[in-house]
């Protein structure tokens, strides 16, 4: 009489497996070599020679669809041996899968795209037509996937930032088991902002406003009821933006001319970064209106010239400004009262008759020159004098007399001061 001992096979689906036989001569209990068994598994028959130890092994694979099988060992015996079979049961069982997620890096409030890759564990196929589950903030969407074994869902990101999670899970199917649970991280970061501003170009001592619009930088849509901090000059103001991302506060330019700074800041909050910008505030000149009037007067008598100076948009009167008063040949200068009138004595002529004087005001920090016809300054240079002034100006050092009278403040045109602004008529 014989045996054969079989073993229970536990085989992960479509994966291949041995299966082993033992036979013995059961009257002795000895095991019998070199002799021939046939395995059976489905429709598969192989024939293997028992080895040595009485053993013989065969390569099977196992079916896709999981479950209990059986497969039967038989020996035909011959003339010392008799003939026998035994069964036993292979257990195919599903195979495992597991899911490839990656960390995410997204804006607060921004759309964003989650991917999953769904692979066969042992031999890291990559499994398609597979529907995988996405959750995310209560929200869940399912996606099946593609032939690279990729399936990937849209998100809209939570508006309050910092470190959020989301889970893809694989129910399994008739073939794979169901993976769980796998989980990752999504950094939701502050959104970054921008200030739409433009330069301002304004007059001295001038009323003005600075205008911003804070945009999202991705969507250009205007950011509403935030504060802006505006600081001119050392003067802080803050505004918040309204419907249309617009804020604006006043400010008084300086009064001299040159380009100054407004700087803008906003501070962010739980959503936006913070940022930060800066208008250039260019302030020019205001214009002067220069006004005289006709003056009647005796031959050889003094009498006085009056000019007035006026602002041009308030028409409010400009004291301390310099006037030049020119008659005659003279120059005088002049400062305005709190009028804004300055005036300067002259004598008339020892004709009668009709004579023009002029009146001209060459500006400061603050007013443009004004005037029937506006002076050229010139400030006198180490070894200047009124002859090489009168070369380089009017191409005949002989002129120098010209200038001499009309700087009254020249006492001797020999002595002349480097510094010294004079009037080129």
């Amino acid at each position: 009489p014989t045996k054969i001992n079989l073993k229970e096979i536990n085989v992960i689906s479509g994966e291949s497996f041995w299966a082993c036989a033992e036979l013995i001569d059961e009257l002795i209990d000895k095991k019998i070599t070199n002799k021939y068994l046939i395995f059976e598994f489905e429709k598969s028959t192989k024939t293997v020679k028992t080895n040595k130890s009485g053993q013989a092994k065969i390569r099977f694979s196992a079916q896709d669809e999981p479950g209990t099988y059986e497969y039967i060992v038989k020996f035909n015996g011959n003339k010392t041996f008799a003939p026998i079979q035994n069964n036993t049961k292979i257990h195919i069982m599903k195979r495992n899968a597991v899911i490839e997620v990656r960390d995410i890096k997204v804006k607060a409030k921004e759309k964003f795209i989650v991917k999953a890759t769904l692979k066969d564990m042992n031999n890291k196929k990559k499994l398609s037509e597979k529907e995988l589950t996405f959750r995310f903030n209560d929200i869940t969407a399912t996606s099946i996937t593609n032939n690279k074994g990729v399936a990937a869902v849209t998100f809209t990101a939570p508006s309050k930032t910092g470190l959020h999670e989301y889970t893809v899970d694989f129910v399994g199917d008739l073939k794979y088991n169901s993976t769980q649970n796998n989980t990752e991280k999504i950094h939701v970061l502050k959104r970054d902002s921008y200030f739409v501003t433009k330069d301002i170009k304004v007059s001295c001592k001038d009323n003005f406003v600075v205008k911003i619009i804070l945009l999202d930088a991705d969507t250009q849509s205007p950011i509403t009821d935030k504060k802006i901090n505006f600081l001119f000059n050392d003067i802080k103001e803050e505004s918040n933006t309204n419907e249309e991302g617009k804020a604006e506060v006043a400010f008084l330019s300086p009064p001299k001319i040159g380009v100054f700074i407004c700087n803008l800041s906003f501070s962010g909050d739980e959503l936006y970064n913070s940022y930060s910008g800066r208008v250039n505030i260019i302030t020019i000149r205001k214009n002067a209106i220069i006004k005289k009037k006709n003056v009647y007067t005796i031959a050889n008598e003094s009498f006085n010239l009056k000019a007035s100076l006026t602002d041009s948009q308030s028409r409010e009167p400009i004291p301390d400004a310099d006037i030049i008063f020119i008659f005659n040949g003279l120059t005088k200068k002049a400062k305005t009262n709190k009028k804004g009138i300055a005036e300067a004595t002259f004598t008339a002529p020892s004709e009668s008759g009709s004579y023009e004087y002029k009146v001209a005001f060459n500006g400061d920090e603050i007013y443009a020159p004004a005037g029937e016809k506006k002076l050229n300054t010139y400030k006198i240079k180490y070894g200047d004098s009124l002859i090489s002034i009168a070369q380089k100006f009017y191409g005949n050092s002989s002129y120098w007399k010209l200038i001499f009278n009309s700087n009254p403040h020249i006492k001797k045109p020999s002595r002349i001061i480097s510094g010294t602004e004079i009037i080129i008529p």
